[in-house]
């Protein structure tokens, strides 16, 4: 092979197709380019991705033009945005690149495949092209090669390429780009293959660890789900404070458990025969959980029923696993999550935020939780713990984790100290003295949770605070935190006292951890925390500025006033109607459906002039399996754009004109169509 030409190019933000989007892909030809070792080109970036250098080949140039009609005065060598035009000897495509071909350009460059171009609508859009070409383009594999420079130097115009060394047992480069556009489950076994190449580029390897989470999360919808009642036992149970208690259920029949997404709940029938649903309030496992958590506030006939009389004999009927107002995982790249609790409308949150630190998917988006409570007895700050706890060292390098204890009840001075340091035991909290921690570690692992001889026992939390605060607002100052009772869980480096949470400087620095008394959450509260742009890194490569109110998602429980004054808050802040999610309770027993949960949604499509209902299947429990807004398109005999119909291409994003969507919600209002579903009964898009 010898080089064409060379060509460089530096993010920029352009308008493509109405959409604010920032790319690299306008290169400039030069006159050479300079590699860096194990790093990338200089004067050189990407906008986004991780690959270090991008190759073309002339001859692919002149297939798509004849193939597109493009005159060749159109598209000179650069057009696709490569750093090297190669012109090869003898005809060669992506087919006979391997993962870990070496190939040496001029006199000390040495470049090893790494990966593919996975087409998407930024290309589409330099070429001219509608964006179901890009489905065309990837199913050829003539999109070019991705390269990891092994030894630097320059590289100019005229330079020859020497294949150093073949790899012929691995992936080639044009088996990466189809299988990137491939959702069939029956390429499941080859991506975990894929993902195994020790070669291959991690913009690659995330994209089909994305997909393979995605085929998880269909393979777990509904597992082990049963029809009509089932009937259990809770096995243990946990006080709280006086009227908080959490049952841990397991059935009778000792098979083996329905699956459940974050945020459902289980209708429950006692011996009485009152009815109830309570949200689960643990996230164990996503794929086989040993048994479900409720945590129940004695507020009314059936709570109190449960407080009073419900032991590790009692029968209690229990429907699957249901409910709409769910954590949302089905976006490629999710963005920033709020979850806002107040009360006991902590249960659902708490299973969120505990999937959320362990999905896949979600473990790139921030995350941030504001709980607000009368006063400590009526947080269950056990699961503070439990957050933390899965809010692993990982996890904590990333800073995706912020949380805001709000209490609304003025601190007692008698209770806890401030103090300036790791270091002070001025009020050491019961929860470390008893080994709770312990104990709900043992409750969480134990498959079994109790033996049969202690099955009527009851573990009471005796309280005191685990958190004390005299911070005089919710707004800039750090808490003085008047216990050490999570410094295990909070610490950073358990070897280095600095970077404890528990210092005062270092908890506003890292921004985890909050607590107040005497305030409550309001528009100015959220304003300041929402309203600034923010940093999202969902490849973990390249930090991306993200404006803070049009994408950030928004879970709320609690009262129905308090979910209401939250709504009004966040709309006035800038967040979309599209993107709040709610469940709210009352103290008589009731527990109101999700406004996300319909049947029915009546769809318009404006340029189109057509309006339909979509329907959603009429199912048991868990949501089954409905069309989404690109195959309810099409049903109705329309063509929207696709091209990879799996979320990675950008390709079918629409405007959304009004209402709400499960998934696909993009950072510009608009939604992506093959991941998106109504969420709203009335629903209208520009298409």
């Amino acid at each position: 092979m010898e080089v064409a030409a060379v060509s460089c190019g530096l993010p920029q933000w352009i308008d493509i197709n109405g959409t604010r989007t920032r790319t690299s892909i306008i290169h400039t030809i030069v006159d050479r380019i300079t590699l860096k070792t194990g790093r990338t080109v200089e004067d050189n970036a990407t906008a986004v991705h991780d690959a270090p250098v991008y190759a073309f080949f002339t001859h692919h140039y002149n297939y798509w033009r004849h193939k597109l009609g493009v005159k060749e005065e159109d598209w000179n060598w650069g057009h696709w945005g490569e750093n090297i035009t190669f012109k090869t000897d003898e005809y060669m495509d992506e087919t006979q690149f391997n993962l870990g071909d070496v190939w040496k350009v001029g006199d000390e460059v040495l470049l090893q495949v790494c990966g593919a171009r996975v087409p998407c609508f930024k290309l589409a859009w330099r070429c001219g092209q509608n964006d179901k070409w890009l489905k065309e383009l990837a199913d050829t594999g003539f999109s070019g090669v991705y390269l990891r420079i092994i030894n630097g130097g320059s590289i100019v115009p005229g330079d020859r390429a020497e294949l150093m060394r073949k790899v012929d047992s691995s992936p080639t480069v044009a088996q990466i780009s189809q299988l990137a556009f491939d959702t069939r489950l029956e390429t499941k076994n080859t991506l975990n293959l894929m993902v195994k190449e020790p070669d291959l580029l991690p913009m690659n390897k995330g994209g089909f660890l994305r997909t393979l989470s995605r085929f998880h999360d269909d393979e777990m919808l509904g597992k082990n789900h049963w029809k009509g009642w089932r009937t259990f036992r809770a096995t243990k149970v946990i006080k709280h404070s006086h009227d908080i208690k959490s049952f841990y259920l397991q059935p009778v029949d000792k098979e083996p458990l329905g699956t459940y997404l974050p945020g459902q709940f289980l209708t429950v029938r006692l011996p009485n025969g009152l009815l109830r649903n309570w949200s689960i309030s643990d996230w164990p496992d996503h794929d086989d959980p040993k048994y479900y958590r409720l945590t129940i506030k004695n507020i009314g006939e059936t709570s109190n029923w449960m407080h009073t009389r419900c032991t590790s004999e009692t029968k209690l009927f229990i429907r699957a696993p249901a409910g709409r107002f769910t954590l949302d995982w089905s976006p490629v790249f999710p963005l920033r999550q709020v979850y806002i609790s107040a009360g006991i409308g902590v249960t659902p949150i708490v299973a969120m935020l505990k999937a959320h630190l362990k999905h896949y998917t979600m473990q790139r988006a921030p995350a941030v939780w504001i709980h607000v409570a009368r006063d400590e007895s009526g947080f269950p700050q056990e699961f503070l713990a439990e957050v933390l706890r899965a809010y692993d060292n990982e996890l904590r390098k990333k800073k995706i984790l912020e949380i805001h204890v709000v209490y609304t009840k003025a601190a007692d001075p008698s209770v806890g100290q401030a103090h300036d340091g790791p270091t002070s035991r001025q009020s050491r909290s019961p929860i470390e003295d008893s080994n709770v921690m312990t104990r709900l570690e043992e409750v969480e692992v134990n498959s079994g949770l109790v033996s049969s001889s202690d099955s009527s026992s009851e573990v009471e939390l005796k309280k005191s605070p685990i958190l004390s605060s005299t911070a005089s607002s919710l707004g800039d100052r750090s808490p003085n935190i008047g216990s050490s009772s999570l410094s295990d869980v909070l610490s950073f480096d358990e070897d280095n006292a600095t970077n404890n949470i528990y210092s005062q400087g270092t908890a506003l620095e890292e921004k985890l951890l909050k607590v107040t008394h005497g305030r409550r959450v309001g528009r100015d509260f959220l304003s300041n925390l929402l309203s600034s742009t923010y940093y999202f890194n969902p490849l973990q490569i390249t930090p991306i500025e993200v404006p803070g109110p049009s994408t950030t998602t928004v879970y709320i429980c609690g009262p129905s006033s308090f979910e209401e004054d939250m709504k009004s808050y966040l709309r006035d802040v800038g967040i979309p109607e599209s993107l709040l999610r709610s469940e709210s309770f009352s103290s008589t027993d009731s527990l109101e459906a999700a406004a996300t949960s319909i049947s029915k949604s009546s769809v318009t499509f404006r340029k189109s002039t057509l309006t339909a209902d979509w329907l959603a299947p009429k199912t048991e429990g868990l949501i089954a399996r409905s069309l989404t807004l690109l195959e309810f398109a099409e049903s109705l005999g329309l063509e929207p754009n696709f091209g990879c119909r799996a979320g990675q291409c950008g390709s079918c994003s629409v405007k959304l004109l009004s209402g709400r969507v499960h998934g696909g919600l993009q950072p510009d209002g608009s939604v992506l169509m093959c991941q998106s579903r109504p969420a709203s009964e009335l629903l209208e898009l520009e298409l």
